[in-house]
């Protein structure tokens, strides 16, 4: 009943994905999709040189339905995520933070390596949900799918990798 076509591109120090969903059914389909994006800069455990930036949004602890911190590792500022020291235990934040009127946008930084990464969409996500543990950090940008039958949706998630404080390009 659906069709859904991934087009990956890459491009220097970037990749793109090029996402096309057809509805091919004779019924509505109402979901959602996002990307399980484990990331571990180098291998690096999550540790206090991670920083997690939303950027123009606002992390709300009092909109969450679910936030489980059990180490108290994780720690939510205005529009970033902070850690002082490396969670044993699984987190999750759903939503960490609600996008109003922007495309979606996260960033991952690692201080002590200088690395950063970066996701950026061309559509306004329905949440941003954050999951992780000791090993890795997943930010997931949720994009709203509504189509009626013969009804398509395309959309695009970019991903950039860079060095911190510096023109050079990975």
């Amino acid at each position: 009943s659906a069709k859904l076509i991934k087009k990956i591109g890459l491009s220097g120090n970037s990749f793109a994905i090029d996402y096309e969903l057809e509805n091919t059914g004779i019924r509505r389909i109402q979901t959602n999709e996002y990307c399980h994006n484990f990331i571990a800069i180098n291998a690096s455990n999550i540790d206090e040189h991670y920083t997690l930036r939303v950027p123009c949004e606002i992390i709300k602890p009092s909109s969450m339905v679910e936030a489980v911190n059990p180490e108290n590792a994780v720690i939510l500022h205005k529009n970033a995520v902070h850690f002082n020291n490396t969670p044993e235990k699984d987190f999750f934040f759903s939503p960490l933070t609600e996008f109003q009127s922007a495309n979606g946008e996260w960033e991952i930084t690692h201080d002590g390596m200088g690395i950063g990464m970066k996701e950026s969409t061309d559509f306004v996500p329905e949440m941003m949900n954050l999951w992780g543990c000791k090993h890795v950090l997943s930010p997931e940008l949720f994009i709203g799918i509504d189509l009626d039958p013969g009804q398509k949706l395309k959309w695009r998630r970019t991903y950039k990798f860079y060095y911190l404080l510096t023109d050079r390009q990975l």
